[in-house]
């Protein structure tokens, strides 16, 4: 498109008045960014509004855009009932757990849904159009969200916040302990961030949590706040058995014990288990040490050496297939109110390649892992050394409670499971919203 031509097209859609303000910024150097003009966004719902086929009980939209006064209105009869969500994808676990676990279990109920990049604005305006509900994924305040917010209230869509840890709250961001291990310039960033995570969630019309800690947290801002834990989904069942069929150990004639870092951001639980580590390591010498993911070791264990490794993170199908060579799984987490709103992905992986966990007692790992049963839960430093050793020195009550996680994971946190757990008013809102 010519520049004449994308003038004209903006007169067209803004007026005279706003085309001359644009001209000036434009002038002056400070105009507002192209992708906030919607010089093609908007085109493409025009074009394809007008070509709906009619639908007697469709919504009309009465404008294009809420920012294009210069607009004729349209009314376009366009078929809703889409469930969207729009969000934050730069992180490949927040994405899986939180974006397309919601399609899948939207996928068996029966509901179409779709979902989109929060930067991607053409393809959220876009699917915004045929949304009937929206749930907006770990975004803050800030131009996009009020772009989508503004366009949904246009609409007349419901918006919802969905997020699965708190950052938008900022005691509890800036008591974390794991905090201390980043660059003060990251830790700084993160904090400043929380408010506008805050302003965002209490924009919204209800909130989505993946724990009950965090679910009581959010209703501070806003009063309708629902669970809906993290599951393990179709892609986890089938890299899982896969991994289970072909399970090689990872360092033949030892036991393995193993722990699994995300991100940078777990320094400081690592730091719960160290001295535990160097007592087992001290005391059993055919165990074996393995760190799948982010850990500086500690000075203390490195005098293991060879009965030390490290993996970091590849693909998730790797990462499960390494984790199904070991023989005890390990998640220390520091009893703070961050990690009081922890889900139990790391029980979730273990279970899934059937290894058994022994996790802090805290977070979501208190309410998923039942003590004794489908895993061991662990608080002092005495009680961690007592239940590894435990795992350790009996095979058969290790095998047999990794076979328990096995099955209640798949009974208790698949999906399916999770889907028909839903309360009752957020699964009538979905339904209520694509009938």
């Amino acid at each position: 498109m010519s520049i004449v031509s994308r003038a004209y097209t903006y007169y067209r859609r803004n007026g005279w008045t706003r085309s001359m303000k644009m001209l000036g910024r434009k002038v002056r150097g400070n105009a507002i960014p192209r992708a906030i003009i919607f010089a093609r966004e908007f085109e493409t719902i025009e074009t394809r509004a007008r070509q709906m086929v009619a639908n007697p009980g469709a919504k009309k939209i009465k404008a294009v855009s809420p920012h294009a006064p210069g607009i004729t209105d349209v009314e376009p009869r366009m078929t809703r009932g889409v469930v969207a969500v729009i969000g934050d994808l730069n992180l490949a676990q927040c994405k899986k757990y939180r974006v397309m676990q919601k399609l899948e279990v939207f996928e068996q109920l029966g509901l179409k849904a779709d979902y989109s990049y929060y930067n991607d604005m053409s393809r959220s305006l876009n699917l915004l159009q045929v949304a009937s509900i929206v749930i907006i994924y770990r975004m803050k305040a800030g131009t996009e969200f009020n772009l989508y917010l503004r366009e949904a209230r246009r609409l007349g869509v419901p918006i919802g916040y969905d997020i699965d840890d708190p950052i938008f709250d900022q005691e509890i961001y800036s008591d974390n302990p794991n905090m201390k291990f980043l660059a003060r310039r990251e830790r700084k960033g993160l904090l400043f961030n929380t408010r506008d995570y805050t302003a965002a969630v209490a924009a919204c019309d209800f909130a989505i949590a993946s724990t009950p800690v965090l679910a009581d947290l959010l209703r501070r801002h806003v009063p309708d706040v629902y669970l809906w834990r993290n599951a393990l989904d179709a892609e986890a069942q089938h890299f899982a058995s896969i991994a289970r069929r072909d399970r090689t150990p990872w360092r033949p004639g030892h036991l393995t014990i193993c722990y699994c870092s995300g991100s940078r951001a777990h320094e400081a639980d690592f730091r719960v288990i160290e001295n535990v580590i160097e007592k087992v390591l001290d005391k059993h010498a055919d165990v074996h040490f393995l760190v799948i993911g982010y850990l500086n070791m500690p000075e203390s264990l490195k005098k293991f050496g060879a009965r030390l490794s490290m993996l970091p993170y590849g693909s998730y199908a790797g990462y499960l297939y390494a984790l199904a060579g070991v023989d005890l799984n390990l998640v220390p987490l520091v009893d703070d109110g961050f990690n009081a709103c922890k889900s139990a992905i790391r029980y979730l992986d273990a279970a899934a390649v059937e290894v058994a966990t022994i996790a802090s007692r805290v977070g979501d790992y208190v309410d998923v892992v039942r003590d004794g049963d489908n895993g061991l839960l662990a608080g002092s430093e005495s009680e961690w050394l007592e239940k590894i050793d435990l795992m350790l020195s009996d095979d058969a009550a290790r095998t047999a409670m990794a076979a328990r996680a096995l099955r209640s994971s798949h009974e208790e946190q698949s999906t399916q499971a999770i889907g028909a757990g839903l309360p009752d008013k957020l699964r009538g809102m979905f339904s209520g919203a694509a009938s």
